[in-house]
């Protein structure tokens, strides 16, 4: 029996995921801050056409990480790009979709163990 083709090499999954999240905090961003909801796994697998399942077992094997981690870590790269543009921590968490700024500061500084607005005064 011969193995399924894969869809994509790792580099276009992780362009295909990238761009997924940006589509999805676009959307959110539209919304006005009582109808927005986070980003979950499920909206990205809903991007690509598959069941969480699949999504899980494409971000293990592509890019080594979980949804769930891969999105978190994705929006703090980004976050840290919008702070050296000179964005505050209250916009910022707006810009990237959150629902709350305590979730963006808590997912902050629980992958970069520092608060947004410590990490913003450590770079001035």
């Amino acid at each position: 029996m011969m193995a399924k083709p894969k869809r994509f090499t790792p580099e276009q999954f992780e362009v295909r995921l990238n761009h997924a999240i940006e589509r999805l905090i676009a959307d959110k961003q539209r919304l006005i801050a009582e109808q927005r909801s986070d980003i979950r796994i499920e909206d990205i697998a809903d991007v690509f056409n598959v069941n969480i399942s699949t999504l899980r077992r494409w971000c293990i094997e592509f890019v080594q990480k979980n949804p769930s981690q891969y999105l978190a870590e994705y929006r703090i790269k980004k976050a840290k790009h919008l702070f050296r543009q000179g964005a505050k921590p209250s916009k910022v968490s707006d810009m990237l979709a959150f629902t709350e700024h305590k979730i963006f500061s808590t997912t902050f500084k629980r992958y970069q163990g520092i608060a947004p607005s410590d990490y913003v005064k450590s770079k001035n």
